[in-house]
């Protein structure tokens, strides 16, 4: 159910590419659902990607109205927040590689992040190891082994920190996992959100089930009858 409504928002909100067609969109945020985060570069030590950022789903909003979920791809750059607005973004795509493994990610673990904060920083954390490992290299979160690694978390005292870092890098090395090892029909279609000054996003589209699409094809057989019958 969460999928159609997903679909049935974005396709409203003109995200359906069509013919390759590059398309504008312009979007306002609406909050984030998640857990805050410090995390690192595991190739660089020292080097922070996101400090107390608030890794999970965003809520972001057309000029129609429509609401759809989107995760950062970009997390050394700051994203557009409520104070900007309406942002312009521009729908482009990832490598063949990436967007494979992103649409496997979405098909096994997108369904948890729904109303489960700590599920959805997980998934963004799984998101950013996707997006940011080098080729050939192992999708991994532990440090050292991977091109993100969760440094740790800010939900409490120390015991709860502790326990929310261990949970999360547990939770998103699960998600990778099984993205890997995933065989079936993409269930989701993902598309990049770009500009040039604000924090990339990727989006996701349900695909329709194979019973919609023949309902489509059924309404375009009536629409034809009836336009035959007219003439």
């Amino acid at each position: 159910m969460q999928g159609r409504r997903l679909f049935s928002a974005l396709a409203a909100a003109g995200l359906m590419l069509v013919g390759g067609a590059v398309q504008a969109l312009e979007l306002s945020y609406g909050g984030t659902a998640g857990v805050s985060v410090t995390a690192n570069s595991s190739t660089g030590g020292s080097n922070q990607l996101v400090s107390r950022y608030t890794a999970g789903t965003m809520t972001y909003q057309d000029r129609a109205g429509n609401s759809f979920a989107a995760f950062c791809v970009e997390p050394s750059q700051r994203f557009a927040n409520g104070a900007n607005g309406f942002v312009d973004f521009t729908i482009g795509s990832f490598s063949a590689a990436t967007e494979a493994r992103l649409e496997a990610l979405y098909s096994t673990s997108f369904a948890s992040t729904v109303g489960n904060s700590a599920q959805a920083a997980a998934f963004q954390l799984a998101i950013w190891e996707i997006v940011n490992e080098a080729p050939g290299q192992p999708m991994s979160l532990a440090f050292g082994s991977g091109s993100i690694y969760l440094t740790g978390t800010h939900v409490g005292n120390a015991a709860q920190n502790l326990a929310m870092t261990n949970t999360l890098r547990a939770s998103a090395q699960s998600m990778l996992t099984a993205a890997q090892n995933y065989t079936g029909p993409n269930l989701y279609q993902v598309s990049y959100l770009s500009n040039g000054t604000f924090q990339d996003m990727v989006i996701a589209q349900a695909v329709p089930e194979p019973a919609t699409y023949a309902l489509m094809g059924l309404g375009l057989l009536v629409i034809g009858l009836r336009k035959r019958r007219q003439d």
